[in-house]
């Protein structure tokens, strides 16, 4: 039996915390927001994002397909998807009914960010900003959708 080294077992941790993280506000949201997650599955929004996973999917087989150009796509929809009304329920539901799964998960993530991140990237820079944000005031569906919308836009321009 190979010995484990020492960098594995932390990070293999973190993994299994977001992993569980992810699931319990998975199971959160069925659970207490289900008639928002279904009103948001039949929202314009949605029927636009399917659309454009089915035509990369086509154009996957027919070897046409843009991937920079699927993920502006898509980070434009869920950009575009944070200002509709069946999104903003659910946010809403969801910083009701699950806030602390929502809370426990966006600090793994931020932590994730801060401690495996290069001090001058843009997503470390930002992780301590939220970091400081949540650490001082509550979790709101303004600041959920900010540091959503900024993440978007510094992947837009990593690719």
């Amino acid at each position: 039996m190979l010995p484990i080294k020492n960098n594995v077992l932390p990070q293999s941790n973190n993994i299994k915390n977001m992993f569980t993280a992810i699931i319990d506000l998975s199971n959160c949201l069925k659970m207490k927001c289900k008639i928002e997650q279904e009103q948001l599955k039949k929202s314009k929004i949605y029927f636009e994002l399917e659309k454009l996973m089915l035509n990369f999917q086509e154009n996957l087989k027919n070897g046409k397909a843009d991937y920079k150009k699927f993920n502006n796509e898509v980070a434009q929809l869920k950009i575009k998807a944070m200002k509709e009304k069946e999104r903003k329920e659910l946010v809403k539901c969801q910083l009701k009914n699950c806030y602390n799964e929502t809370l426990h998960i966006m600090k793994i993530t931020l932590e994730s960010f801060i401690n495996k991140g290069d001090k001058k990237s843009k997503e470390y820079k930002l992780a301590l900003k939220y970091k400081k944000i949540l650490d001082a005031n509550k979790l709101t569906a303004e600041n959920l959708n900010k540091l959503e919308t900024e993440m978007i836009k510094i992947k837009l321009n990593k690719m």
